[in-house]
């Protein structure tokens, strides 16, 4: 009778009713160690502190010993873990176990509490480890950022499973080591162990990284191939499509997928925005809201980027009133810097600085930022000083700021003004990282980096005839000067650049 009420319990607790359980325990003449961890396990889970302490007092008041499910079922409350390790210890059920059960539940738990001195302090001490205790303590180095804890933990280990490779990608992905992740994927399939669908979305970061198409479509066929179906997969594929430079093949994800939830409408919405496709991103973002989906903030800051590259100013407007009188939502930051780049970049500079005036809250770096690239960009040096006063005022070593202020002044060759400001940044230390670019032909990535990071006082000149050999005069020589650097030509053509964009073009175009 006792067994068939606890499988009743287990049932209950199951099903969501936890009256049912515990009236069903209460109903127990004879209650034996399952049917109290039947009952505490059916409280943790619902997470009723109180409950669960007293159901475990009454637990020892009938002088029922608990066992380490007991203890693993504790360790399920918030906060409970240093007990349920001191109880283990002072019960000898931890050191006398001959299986490390117990102890890799109380390093996951220290883990996750981010307790990680404790939890290596246990891992030590355990006489008896396996795969899952090392993937436990590697874990809670993962998720607490300690990636080189993360590294030694895993170059000790003798065993690895799927999910230690898995864990160790992550941890090399997250910290931008983009060729150790490469090179780890490439070590697991040499042990021949099959990625799952956790590696490629580990992997696909480092991808959309390095922008590397050759990759994407390799994760892709491996996908297609392995018969994965995860809609977040299909999701993420799109997102690496859209971020290599390939819509086409991101929109095809998402019109053969059958089922689209939020994160691939939010997907293909960034992706045609990202490429300046603002009325094709607005066709996706309302398909989304026709077929009952309710937008978050990253969504509408999609589309709102998306109309501001497009120049579609008023159908953006549109979508930002929506955010609070349709959606019920505050606008972010991020969405108010949206509409200064949308007001702005579309010429309606005034406009822009009116509605930083009137914003409902402080605005940031990022929002006068916007507006002051505009001001660049259409040679307005009034508003640009205006603007840069506010912006020098909330970060004033922000080396960006100087730069965009100096060329506003060169555009309109205000040589003074920009000896100006260029003394300004000498008094501060300021230096300007070096630029890189890099374009991918036949799989092999050619880099390109400035040996200077003070290329926008200099200017970069790269003699062409040192890159490839071409006729004075010829068509295919690409020559870009700019009248923001007083320099004079060479007597050999010369490119003249802030970024390294237009060498890595003429790399690809010669290799």
């Amino acid at each position: 009778m006792t067994s068939v009420s606890n499988s009743l319990i287990n049932f209950y607790s199951k099903c969501g009713d936890l009256v049912s359980a515990f009236h069903t325990f209460s109903l127990i003449q004879t209650k034996d160690l399952i049917s109290w961890n039947s009952i505490l396990l059916t409280l943790a889970e619902g997470q009723l502190v109180v409950d669960f302490l007293d159901q475990l007092h009454s637990m020892f008041m009938e002088g029922v010993k608990p066992d380490s499910i007991t203890i693993i079922t504790t360790l399920q409350l918030r906060g409970m873990v240093k007990e349920a390790h001191g109880f283990s210890l002072r019960s000898h059920l931890l050191l006398n176990s001959k299986e490390p059960t117990l102890g890799n539940a109380l390093i996951d738990a220290y883990s996750k509490s981010e307790n990680m001195e404790y939890a290596l302090k246990l891992f030590k001490n355990l006489s008896t480890r396996n795969i899952v205790t090392s993937n436990s303590l590697l874990s809670g180095y993962v998720n607490s950022g300690s990636h080189e804890d993360a590294s030694i933990i895993f170059k000790s280990m003798t065993e690895r499973d799927l999910t230690t490779w898995n864990l160790m990608i992550r941890v090399y992905a997250e910290h931008s080591y983009n060729d150790e992740a490469v090179n780890l994927l490439h070590e697991l399939q040499n042990h021949e162990i099959k990625p799952d669908s956790m590696t490629i979305m580990s992997i696909l970061p480092v991808v959309n990284q390095i922008a590397s198409m050759d990759m994407v479509k390799q994760c892709h066929g491996y996908v297609v191939r392995a018969c994965f179906q995860d809609v977040q997969l299909k999701g993420a594929l799109l997102d690496s499509y859209s971020k290599c430079g390939s819509i086409n093949y991101a929109c095809k994800i998402f019109e053969t997928s059958v089922y689209k939830d939020l994160v691939m409408f939010t997907s293909m919405v960034g992706g045609y925005s990202m490429h300046g496709k603002g009325e094709e991103a607005l066709r996706v973002y309302f398909q989304m809201l026709e077929n009952g989906g309710k937008p978050d903030h990253v969504v509408i800051t999609s589309v709102l980027s998306g109309c501001s590259h497009a120049g579609l100013v008023d159908q953006g407007l549109k979508i930002f009133d929506s955010i609070d009188h349709v959606h019920g939502l505050q606008p972010t930051m991020e969405q108010y810097v949206c509409v200064v780049d949308l007001l702005a970049r579309n010429g309606r500079i005034n406009d822009a600085y009116s509605f930083i005036k009137n914003m409902a809250v402080e605005p940031n770096a990022n929002v006068w930022g916007a507006l002051l690239g505009a001001c660049k960009n259409y040679d307005d040096v009034e508003m640009g000083c205006v603007v840069s006063d506010h912006l020098l005022g909330i970060e004033d070593n922000n080396m960006g700021n100087y730069v965009v202020m100096s060329n506003i002044y060169a555009a309109k060759d205000k040589w003074d003004e920009v000896l100006e400001i260029r003394k300004l940044m000498k008094r501060k230390d300021l230096k300007k990282p070096a630029g890189c670019s890099w374009i991918e032909v036949d799989g092999r990535k050619n880099r390109n980096k400035s040996r200077s990071g003070s290329s926008y006082r200099k200017g970069s000149r790269i003699p062409l005839n040192h890159l490839f050999r071409c006729r004075e005069g010829s068509s295919d020589l690409p020559i870009c000067t700019s009248s923001r650097f007083n320099t004079n030509h060479s007597s050999y053509p010369i490119l003249t650049f802030n970024h390294l964009f237009l060498l890595g073009i003429i790399i690809g175009r010669v290799l």
